[in-house]
């Protein structure tokens, strides 16, 4: 034996020589024999030398040569299934998927009958992880690639595997990652067979994915923890798209390019409806064939995504893991829907009910999450933004961004910068000048949210109110909420801001002035000249002027009064003023736009008592005896030493 051994590994050093001298193309012998002595002891050879021979071997195994099907199902036979080595099997499946690319035209079916189906049907029944799921992407590949019915067949492999996968509960043990390559396979030959013939394979690959989420959902403590093939799923059906008028079904890629099939149409539920009731009527004495998800008609395929909705909204209701209904409600898929809008409005609304267990449920959340974070406030805001640039709809949004500084002052802390700036881009118009002030004015209020404001938020803040100050163009009581809000935020900035926002108000205010007078004046003088009709123009109209000149008085004396000191409610008393001062009369008077109040002291300015009134003279009496107190308290011995 140990003669026996010496023997073997000599021939196997002269064998690695002969490969070593083939390799650098310096053997001059028959490579035929050589690989042929080769394949005698494979068993017995490295993994390299035997991934070579079949390298060697694939080069010989093509159509023109006779029996090369034997061949091939003779080379998967003793390398794949026999073989325990991974390396080598991995390097056969390659081959088999190389052959099927390059003779798939003409011998699809043989190679799906001898090769594929007999050899990689029970893929699920294998141990070794790597082999399983290179496997599976190689049967996922080749029904990218096939083109016949037997396209159906390797479907149903797939279909038998996820089914075999989920049915292992019993063992506690289910394997995600393999599911997840199938879905993704599946998924792949969507997208490859969407716009070629014949389109029923796109009705074969919807049913095992909505299935598969169905039973997902049926069984939470199983598919619970595992969100990745439901995410992959649903971005599928979230980039369906249906084309306008024809309505042919679509698929969104990432280069945000949009793709239409030419054979598959999707059918609305009302248009399904119809059509059946027309065939029903036209056909009245058979039943049409009713499919679970299409019908076919001719070379067009009708398809219903009713299932895909439905499984869309059993998502935002049943979902426990946070990635699930982060992506769901993003779907253009319910606006094939719109009279059924409400179906995928209400379980959203329950997000928000007080009774809901959402965000306490959810799995999978980030660190430090709370509540806000899931009603995605930002997001939220950062949507009204984008209606501030339609014409239609930016009055709703301002009003809604006024309603969400109050509601969500966290959020709107970071983004009330930008909501200012977009703000600032809109023309100042009749429509949008109520609410825009009203937000201002509201803002003001809402110290948490500008306490962090620069000098350059508050010149945004000015440019955005002082265009409503213009009474030509606005009604008084928008010029009025004008002066307010730009009063109201000039006393809030900072005292060393105050002085650089002077100029800028007093500039632009006196140019709305002056333009104003300049304007009512020449209306004035052509109001004289015309007929004496009384209803020509208004007495009202008339005398705005005086109005806004007082506004801007006041504006203008406000801003001169406390652009270096802060404002006060009233004027601080001295002790003994507030003293004298007490239970006294007074009175106020508005001169021009000063408020003066004069108080006058009770007391009755007669000596009754030590030459002071009895008021004063009970003050002094409760003085001294507090101070006696004080005095005939006991000492401490340290104020004796």
């Amino acid at each position: 034996s140990h003669l026996k051994g010496n023997i073997s590994s000599h021939l196997h050093a002269v064998i690695t020589i002969l490969e070593g001298l083939s390799e650098m193309k310096k053997y001059n012998g028959s490579k035929q024999k050589l690989f042929q002595m080769l394949d005698t002891c494979a068993e017995s050879r490295p993994e390299e030398s035997v991934i070579r021979l079949i390298s060697f071997r694939q080069k010989s195994i093509h159509a023109a040569k006779p029996k090369w099907l034997k061949s091939l199902q003779d080379l998967v036979e003793r390398y794949y299934k026999r073989e325990k080595r991974i390396n080598i099997r991995l390097k056969v499946l390659d081959v088999i998927l190389d052959i099927f690319e390059s003779n798939h035209y003409s011998y699809e079916e043989e190679l799906i009958d001898k090769i594929i189906l007999p050899f990689l049907g029970g893929s699920h029944t294998e141990s070794e992880p790597r082999i399983r799921r290179k496997s599976i992407e190689l049967l996922t590949s080749l029904c990218s690639i096939c083109d016949t019915h037997k396209n159906l067949d390797l479907l149903n492999v797939l279909g038998c595997m996820i089914k075999k996968f989920v049915e292992q509960e019993s063992e506690k043990y289910v394997p995600f990652d393999d599911l997840l390559i199938i879905v993704r396979g599946l998924i792949k030959v969507f997208k490859a067979k969407l716009r070629q013939l014949p389109s029923p394979f796109i009705l074969r690959v919807l049913s095992l994915l909505t299935t598969h989420l169905e039973y997902q959902y049926d069984n939470p403590n199983l598919f619970g923890g595992n969100y990745m093939t439901r995410y992959e799923i649903f971005r599928l059906f979230l980039s369906l798209r249906a084309e306008d008028g024809s309505y042919h079904l679509g698929f969104f890629e990432n280069d945000e390019t949009t793709y239409y099939s030419p054979y598959i149409i999707c059918r609305s539920p009302e248009e399904e409806e119809e059509a059946e009731r027309l065939w029903n009527k036209a056909h009245s004495t058979s039943r049409p064939p009713s499919p679970s998800f299409g019908s076919k008609q001719k070379s067009v395929l009708y398809i219903s995504l009713n299932k895909a909705c439905l499984l869309v909204i059993q998502c935002l209701e049943r979902e426990s893991d946070w990635n699930g209904p982060h992506y769901t409600p993003k779907s253009p898929l319910i606006c094939r829907y719109g009279k059924s809008i409400n179906k995928f409005v209400t379980p959203l609304v329950l997000f928000t009910d007080k009774t809901s267990s959402y965000p306490c449920n959810l799995s999978n959340t980030p660190n430090k999450f709370n509540k806000s974070d899931f009603h995605n406030h930002s997001a939220l805001i950062r949507a009204l933004e984008l209606g501030l640039l339609s014409k239609e709809c930016n009055r709703m949004c301002i009003v809604a961004l006024t309603a969400s500084a109050l509601e969500m002052k966290g959020s709107m802390y970071h983004l009330i910068p930008e909501v200012l700036l977009n703000f600032s881009k809109i023309s100042a118009t009749k429509f949008i000048s109520t609410p825009i002030l009203e937000f201002l004015s509201t803002m003001v209020r809402i110290p948490e949210v500008f306490s962090s404001f620069t000098d350059t938020n508050y010149f945004t803040v000015f440019a955005i109110a002082l265009p409503f100050t213009n009474p030509f163009k606005f009604d008084p009581y928008t010029v009025s909420l004008a002066h307010h809000v730009i009063v109201m935020w000039f006393l809030k900035c900072r005292l060393c801001y105050r002085q650089n926002f002077v100029q800028f108000i007093i500039t632009r205010v006196s140019v709305s002035g002056e333009e104003y007078e300049f304007i009512c004046g020449g209306w004035t003088a052509r109001a004289h000249t015309m007929a004496s009709s009384a209803s020509a123009i208004r007495p009202s109209s008339l005398h705005p002027l005086p109005f806004h000149q007082e506004l801007t008085e006041t504006c203008l004396d406000i801003l001169a009064r406390y652009m270096y000191g802060n404002v006060s409610v009233k004027t601080r008393r001295l002790r003994t003023a507030d003293f004298i001062l007490k239970n006294g009369h007074s009175a106020s008077w508005l001169i021009g736009t000063m408020l003066i109040t004069v108080s006058t002291s009770c007391c009755t300015h007669v000596a009754m008592r030590n030459g002071v009134c009895d008021r004063c003279y009970f003050y002094c009496i409760r003085k001294d005896e507090a101070k006696d107190k004080t005095d005939t308290r006991r000492r401490h011995v340290s104020e004796f030493m």
